[in-house]
């Protein structure tokens, strides 16, 4: 049975019937579970970071009047606010390819699975 063609797709009757619901369930859970739920989760860790940090440095000023104290803890801070802009850069370049993959989706909504 060579026609050819290369490669053959032979799709389970099960699979071929449901095939709508397979494509959106997969797209809408990896823009869910792999996209937007980490992200969010980033932003929200971060806002807490931040916040711990202004925390931290307000006490800090309050118990210590030391220079050098001062001086060790600007370092800490300065790798936490290296940390948030790391994240901050990984969520800028995320995001393109969550609206792409939304407006796939739209796109997938419409379209016929029965070819």
């Amino acid at each position: 049975m060579d026609d050819g063609a290369g490669c053959v797709l032979i799709r389970r009757p099960l699979f071929q019937r449901n095939l709508e619901v397979y494509y959106n369930t997969y797209y809408w859970f990896r823009v869910v579970f792999i996209m937007l739920l980490p992200c969010v989760v980033l932003v929200a860790v971060n806002t807490l970071l931040v916040g711990a940090i202004r925390a931290a440095k307000a006490r800090r000023q309050q118990l210590l009047r030391m220079q050098r104290a001062v001086a060790m803890a600007a370092d800490n801070d300065r790798t936490t606010l290296m940390l948030v802009v790391v994240a901050a850069v990984m969520l800028i370049v995320e995001f393109p390819m969550i609206v792409l993959l939304l407006l796939n989706l739209g796109s997938l909504l419409s379209a016929d699975f029965t070819t």
